[in-house]
């Protein structure tokens, strides 16, 4: 993994977690958002938790403000 991140093949995201960048017109992409989450959401093909929050409501389209910050409530 260690030589295949120093050839710029894959990228790391956290520990244990990569990802093959994507390039485009603009440059390099990143992960999609909810591909970044499932490890956090789901385990076993089972939901073990859900977004919530102003986040959640932007998503759905109820309101238009936007926060960096994720809420993800415990089991």
């Amino acid at each position: 993994m260690e030589r295949l991140q120093k050839r710029g093949l894959i990228k790391k995201v956290s520990k244990g977690t990569f990802y093959k960048p994507k390039k485009s017109l603009f440059g390099e992409l990143k992960p999609d958002e909810q591909e970044l989450l499932k490890p956090y959401l789901f385990e076993k093909e089972k939901r073990i938790a859900y977004i919530t929050g102003n986040y959640l409501y932007n998503q759905l389209g109820f309101t238009t403000q936007l926060t960096g910050i994720l809420k993800i409530p415990n089991r």
